[in-house]
């Protein structure tokens, strides 16, 4: 008779598992259909300021509210690069766009700390939310995001997404991008 239980229970156990299994990646992909195509990174065309200058060439206004003054990567110094990477995402180039030992570690400090404290996101994260998504805290823009990520991940070089991510994040004061950034804190250009 335990016998028979204990085959009974196995057996609920593993369809169970199989059924929530199905029903979470049928989740994840009713959500990846929602998703725009990754296409469109490849030429994407960064938001920037309408100029106004004088006959001299010398500007006279910026109007808009993003100034932002796109780089190619190799433009950005290297420590820069380096400096936003070990404090954004020290494992940027060993994870596949989703950082799952970051996601425990962040876990694991917030459940410590009794609060958030730390975020798991990675920079391809990071660059997905802020590029197509909002910022709201739930579960279902969170799944979206690292769709997106590990999409991303696979079709751009790790070079080309921190670039993007260089030229995108917002610096306070209408500033997005380091070499706005660099303009408007420093009054020097980010080289």
């Amino acid at each position: 008779m335990f016998k028979k239980i204990l085959k009974y229970f196995a057996i609920l156990c593993v369809v169970l598992t199989l059924s929530v299994s199905g029903g979470v990646l049928g989740y994840i992909y009713k959500l990846s259909l929602e998703l725009p195509s990754i296409k469109d990174l490849k030429d994407y065309e960064y938001k920037r300021p309408t100029i106004i200058y004088d006959r001299n060439g010398d500007t006279i206004a910026e109007l808009g509210d993003e100034r932002r003054y796109p780089l190619n990567i190799e433009e950005i110094p290297e420590m820069l690069q380096n400096a936003v990477i070990a404090v954004e995402d020290a494992r940027f180039y060993d994870h596949g766009g989703v950082d799952l030992m970051g996601i425990m570690r962040a876990f694991i400090t917030n459940v410590k700390a009794g609060r958030v404290v730390e975020g798991g996101s990675t920079l391809t994260q990071q660059l997905v939310k802020i590029i197509y998504l909002t910022p709201e805290k739930k579960l279902k823009r969170k799944v979206k995001e690292a769709i997106l990520a590990y999409r991303i991940d696979k079709a751009l070089s790790k070079k080309k997404i921190l670039e993007m991510y260089l030229n995108q994040v917002y610096f306070g004061r209408g500033a997005y991008g380091v070499e706005a950034a660099a303009i408007n804190y420093y009054a020097k250009t980010v080289s």
